[in-house]
């Protein structure tokens, strides 16, 4: 027969299991609501993430927490031959209501050359984060990015991406990268 201090023992063991499997449930599901982690499958952003870096995400809630230069995790657009359920990384490079103009394979955002930070590590130059040298294929455009769109860029030149699709509506912007970790 099992003595009273055993019984005691048991049931406090069993109190403290719970308590740590509520404790780690409600972690993961905190962690599920604010972060993702995403594997790089594609060359797409080389060499900033190579293929294969583990990519941690923070999700995005507001069009205000994005900025110019952001990494993002997007899908593809509905309207698009892509399945929407396709998802890809690029750098947010112009906002809605800008004036984006690709003259002679530069970006220029409202008369200016496109200044975008993660483009340094690409292309080193006397003015490191000017997104020069990162030339267009398309020899001319001129648009203004329409209301709730963005103008996302990957660094593989030949990557779908707005220049292939077009703006990328807001509601397919799902996350920020926050870290990357290299294989």
């Amino acid at each position: 027969m099992e003595s009273i201090a055993m019984k005691i023992k048991r049931k406090k063991f069993y109190i403290v299991a719970g308590i740590a499997v509520l404790c780690a449930a409600l972690i993961y599901w905190l962690l599920t609501i604010f972060l993702r982690v995403y594997v790089m499958k594609s060359p797409v952003m080389e060499p900033l993430v190579p293929t294969g870096s583990i990519v941690i995400m923070k999700r995005i809630h507001n069009i205000d927490e994005l900025k110019r230069g952001d990494i993002v995790h997007w899908n593809f657009p509905s309207y698009t031959s892509i399945p929407s359920n396709t998802s890809t990384l690029g750098i947010v490079v112009g906002f809605p209501n800008e004036h984006l103009e690709l003259k002679h394979g530069d970006i220029w955002i409202n008369d200016q050359i496109a200044h975008i930070r993660p483009f340094q590590y690409v292309y080193t130059k006397s003015e490191p984060n000017v997104l020069e040298g990162y030339k267009m294929k398309q020899k001319y455009m001129n648009m203004i990015i329409p209301k709730k769109t963005f103008y996302i860029l990957c660094l593989d030149r030949n990557a779908m991406d707005s220049r292939v699709v077009g703006p990328i509506p807001w509601t397919n912007i799902k996350s920020k990268v926050i870290e990357h970790i290299n294989p």
